[in-house]
């Protein structure tokens, strides 16, 4: 079967989603028919599965330093529904606290790499502009930012009352 064919071919590049593998089956001009039947039979040998896909998708943008609302947005624009990202987010939170004894927290994320962007570096507006700029491009909350700021700025402060 020739769809099918595709289908395999195209997994094993990497991993997709049930929405990617629909699209490219339609793209390929397979029927709608033909691509549900091929989209299901995947499904039910368990090489595609939404669910384990978004847990995956959410565990590697985490070690991309993204932010929970750019991860959420890559998602949506695969095909994950914000039910099944809500539940692969508490999946992997409770595996996190199993693993580590707590969960991860994006504010401590974001102000470790924060930090590390300052080094020894003088703290001005220029730069809490910019780590601010390149947070919100990570997909980091707007609360988490402003916390994030408000400590470089505690910092900075510091910094410059210590010399």
């Amino acid at each position: 079967m020739k769809g099918k064919e595709l289908a395999i071919k195209y997994l094993s590049l990497r991993a997709r989603s049930v929405w990617q593998m629909r699209k490219y089956l339609i793209e390929k001009e397979q029927s709608k028919e033909e691509a549900a039947s091929i989209i299901q039979e995947l499904i039910e040998l368990g090489y595609l599965n939404d669910e384990e896909y978004a847990r995956d998708y959410i565990i590697y943008g985490r070690r991309k330093n993204r932010g929970q609302i750019r991860i959420a947005k890559e998602l949506d624009d695969r095909g994950i529904s914000g039910e099944i990202f809500a539940s692969a987010l508490g999946l992997v939170r409770a595996q996190e606290i199993l693993e580590d004894g707590k969960p991860y927290s994006e504010r401590a994320r974001a102000q470790e790499l924060a930090l590390s962007w300052v080094k020894d570096g003088e703290i001005d507006d220029k730069l809490l502009r910019k780590v601010a700029r390149k947070l919100s491009s990570l997909g980091y909350e707007s609360d988490t930012i402003y916390g994030v700021v408000g400590v470089l700025m505690a910092k900075g402060n510091e910094d410059n009352g210590s010399d």
